[in-house]
This record gives structure tokens, C-alpha cells and sequence, in this order.
């Protein structure tokens, strides 16, 4: 496991006005393989536009749910699906890259 990869979690907190507003809190981080499956990368009008689709492997179950969100390498990823796993040890997430 090669790569550092940090989980986000989605917390509602009420700001000094009273309104319920959504977040990202830090979830720690964690060792992974990360594996490119696929993606493009295209331009228009003198912007760069990524997609990228990306395989990750953990070596551990560090509580991941499809529900959150994955940093790496300062991109920000939303899981697609978590493969099934027959074991305790590995799990396997298949994220795509979120557009800014």
C-alpha cells in the first residue's frame, strides 16, 4: 500500500444564524493501493476538464461507506460502490473524481 488517502464524512452543524448547514469533517487517513481504471481528460475554452475513475484497496475496514467522501493527491472523490468482500482484511472502492 503505496498511497495515503484521507476519508471525509458528512456532519450538519447550525451556524450563528440558527440554519442547519452540511460539511465535510476529516476522518483520518489511510494507506492504500490506488489503481487508475479509466477517465479523459478534455479542454475547452482554455479549461481543463478531468474525469478520472480510479480503483482503491485497503488492506483494512476503516468504517467506509458509500456516503463518503475520499481525498488524493488534493483531488477530492465520491465512491461510486464498494465491491463485496469475503474477507476482513481487504475492501475495495471504486471512486470517480468530483467536479470543482
Amino acid at each position: 500500500m503505496r498511497h495515503i488517502v484521507t476519508k471525509y464524512t458528512k456532519v450538519s452543524v447550525r451556524d450563528e444564524y440558527g440554519q442547519l448547514v452540511e460539511t465535510w469533517q476529516n476522518g483520518g487517513s489511510f494507506k492504500a493501493q490506488v489503481t487508475k481504471v479509466g477517465g479523459s481528460k478534455a479542454l475547452d475554452n482554455s479549461q481543463v476538464f478531468d474525469n478520472s475513475l480510479l480503483k482503491i484497496q485497503t488492506w483494512n475496514h476503516y468504517g467506509i461507506e458509500e456516503t463518503n467522501r475520499l481525498e488524493w493527491r488534493g483531488d477530492m472523490y465520491q465512491i461510486e460502490n464498494i465491491e463485496p468482500s469475503y474477507d476482513d482484511r481487504t475492501q475495495v472502492l471504486n471512486v470517480s473524481k468530483i467536479k470543482n
